[in-house]
């Protein structure tokens, strides 16, 4: 009982019009992969909907407002820093993820907008299977400083891939999942260090995600 007290004033506190961030590291998608593996591994019981449902909601409308503010082509995009991230760690395809994990929370229109929102990224998906690691790199070439870690490119995206097929079965997204794949064979068995943000342990884990799918 005080955990799940707190958690639900955590969510209190998320799901405010000034809590300032939306990704996964230090935002509201951050919460919901928490809840996720509680839910998992835990107590699945433990976090009520009504809980999830406010910062998912959250979520979603501050995504809506800086697109329109913006005149993004995005339907949802967020920044971090006053960048438009487009990676797993601080960016929209996290954030995308974490919102189809609650499918069953989403109104029609919210989903429609999440799937929308990640076909525009995927369109964004570059010749070699990467994925930029902000808007501002969409079609600009980064040479041998590509980025393929969990936190930026193709290794975060992946995941998101992954669970748009999960959701929806069309096989576009597995053939952008493979795509991605194949580039963090290729490039991606980095000398970072095993971590997961930006370690070949992160990449790693793509390659399970893929198997598993």
């Amino acid at each position: 009982p005080a955990l799940a007290s707190r958690i639900e004033k955590l969510a209190d506190v998320l799901a405010r019009d000034d809590y300032p961030s939306d990704e996964i590291l230090v935002g509201r998608a951050g919460f919901l992969s928490g809840v996720l593996w509680i839910r998992t591994t835990i107590d699945s019981s433990l976090i009520s909907n009504d809980s999830v449902r406010k910062v998912l909601s959250a979520m979603l409308l501050s995504g809506r407002r800086y697109s329109q503010q913006r005149n993004s082509p995005c339907p949802l995009m967020y920044e971090y820093h006053g960048t438009e991230y487009l990676g797993a760690a601080h960016g929209l395809a996290g954030i995308l993820q974490m919102a189809l994990g609650f499918y069953d929370l989403l109104s029609d229109a919210e989903e429609k907008a999440v799937r929308d929102s990640a076909e525009w990224l995927l369109s964004t998906q570059d010749d070699e299977g990467n994925f930029a690691s902000s808007v501002k790199w969409i079609g600009r070439e980064r040479g041998d400083d590509q980025l393929i870690h969990w936190c930026h490119g193709a290794a975060g995206v992946i995941l998101l891939c992954l669970t748009l097929f999960k959701r929806y079965g069309d096989k576009r997204y597995m053939k952008a999942a493979v795509r991605c794949a194949e580039l963090i064979w290729e490039k991606g068995v980095l000398k970072k260090g095993p971590g997961i943000c930006h370690g070949v342990g992160g990449n790693g884990y793509a390659f399970l995600m893929t198997y598993r799918a």
